[in-house]
């Protein structure tokens, strides 16, 4: 009994250290350079490639939604998309592709996304984004449920409420601008989706 317990402080402790470490690149990595091929309030398109010659496209898309049909009150989100090649052949980011330093392909992603919060961020009143559960230790799905968990002080110019929403393959972060959208609309999402979002 004394070995197990020995052995679950040493995991703990390894464990802790990784985080820390992988907190520490987190913060200290330098983002690719990015170009933005178009950008205005409704949508962007943008682009960047990596040292494994990977290229990245960033989209932002908007999207209307309905609380019922017979409504004719939409709502809108911002939805973040992106993709990367290798090659003559395009994936989605959920899957598995030798893109480069995930860790800077993460903090582009997220220098792209405060660059686009930083110009229309009074026009937005949720953004939403995926990330894959099966890319390992460094999977999409760890970085960005931590972005999420500190969306609020990035993006400090609005008052934001991040939830996550649990798929079995996927996370779903949804971020509301409260400043922007209606409570009646965020008490919409918060029915719509019921126990399925959790609050960060």
């Amino acid at each position: 009994r004394r070995n197990t317990n020995c052995n679950t402080r040493k995991i703990y402790k390894i464990s802790k250290i990784m985080n820390l470490l992988e907190t520490i690149v987190e913060v200290t990595v330098k983002p690719y350079e990015y170009k933005w091929k178009s950008i205005d309030s409704e949508d962007a398109q943008g682009e960047f490639t990596t040292e494994n010659n990977a290229l990245i496209t960033f989209d932002v898309e908007l999207h209307l939604e309905k609380e019922r049909k017979s409504n004719a009150d939409n709502f809108q989100h911002h939805e973040i998309v992106f993709r990367g090649s290798t090659g003559p052949r395009t994936v989605k980011t959920k899957d598995k592709m030798d893109s480069g330093n995930p860790f800077r392909v993460f903090a582009t992603v997220q220098a792209m996304t405060r660059d686009y919060i930083k110009r229309y961020g009074d026009e937005i009143e949720m953004i939403k984004f995926s990330a894959d559960k099966g890319t390992g230790d460094l999977g999409r799905s760890k970085l960005y449920t931590r972005f999420a968990k500190n969306w609020s002080s990035y993006f400090t110019k609005h008052t934001w409420q991040p939830y996550i929403r649990e798929k079995s393959d996927i996370t779903i972060i949804y971020a509301v601008n409260k400043d922007a959208m209606s409570e009646e609309h965020q008490q919409f999402i918060r029915r719509r989706f019921k126990n399925r979002l959790k609050k960060v």
